[in-house]
Order: C-alpha cells, then structure tokens, then sequence
C-alpha cells in the first residue's frame, strides 16, 4: 500500500502523474497494475477528503443558519 499523501493537492497530483504514466503504450501490464492500485487508493483518498469537507461545511452552514448552496445542477 502507498503512503499517504500529506495533502489533497499532493494526492491528486500523483494521481494525474499516474495517468499519465498509464497512458504510455509501452508500460508493461505489471506496472500498469499496480499504478492502476495506487490510482484507485487516492481516488478513494481523495473522495473521502471531499466528503469530509463537505460534512464540515453542513455543520457550519448548520451552525450559522445558512441555507445549502444550489447551483441548479442534479448532484445525486
């Protein structure tokens, strides 16, 4: 299992690094496996982050009686 990244930034760039990386035609099929893991741990990294933020941002909102932003789109 890879280390995990000290921050979202630093988490999503190795994860557009690893794309790239996947993205060679020559990468050999254990490489791309295991880049292919490692891209999956920090899309799940990187999603619980989002999550978490966006829970404290409800509690916040919460706190100070605001109303959730609705920008239109369906985001369910």
């Amino acid at each position: 299992m890879m280390n995990e990244p000290r921050s979202y930034e630093e988490a999503f760039a190795e994860l557009e690094r690893l794309i790239v990386k996947m993205e060679n035609p020559e990468l050999k099929l254990e490489e791309m496996l295991l880049n292919y893991k490692e891209s999956t741990e920090l899309v799940y990294y990187l999603e619980s982050i989002l999550q978490k933020a966006e829970q404290d941002i409800r509690i916040l909102n919460e706190k100070m009686g605001l109303e959730p932003f609705n920008d239109g789109r369906n985001n369910g």
